[in-house]
């Protein structure tokens, strides 16, 4: 594999922990009070982490980037996604408040794509 197909899964780990960071400053400064379940967004968070963790080793390796894996990354990331009607009060909602997932969820496309 190229050096840059490399430097392209490292820029995508890169880019998850960042959007990780970014839905967690949503969460707990910018948005706190349009959450419904703060502690379940903040589980949410926690579960998310532990995601991106997971798919940053498995895509670090070539043979592990399977078929597999990247399904499980889209199902795992369209659940998060799906968790955000029982986050957020229903105005937040209907008024286009990014949900916990916010960019996050860009990580499986992006891994598809690489």
């Amino acid at each position: 594999m190229s050096r840059s197909a490399e430097a392209l899964w490292r820029a995508i780990a890169v880019f998850r922990f960042a959007s990780l960071g970014y839905a967690a400053l949503l969460l707990g400064v910018i948005n706190s009070d349009r959450y419904s379940r703060p502690g379940w967004a903040w589980a949410a968070i926690a579960a998310m982490t532990a995601w991106t963790v997971i798919t940053t080793f498995g895509y670090a390796h070539r043979r592990r980037r399977t078929p597999w894996l990247l399904t499980a990354d889209l199902i795992v990331t369209l659940g998060f996604l799906l968790s955000n009607a029982a986050l957020q009060f229903p105005p937040a909602q209907h008024i286009g408040l990014e949900p916990v997932t916010a960019t996050w969820v860009a990580g499986p496309v992006l891994a598809w794509n690489g």
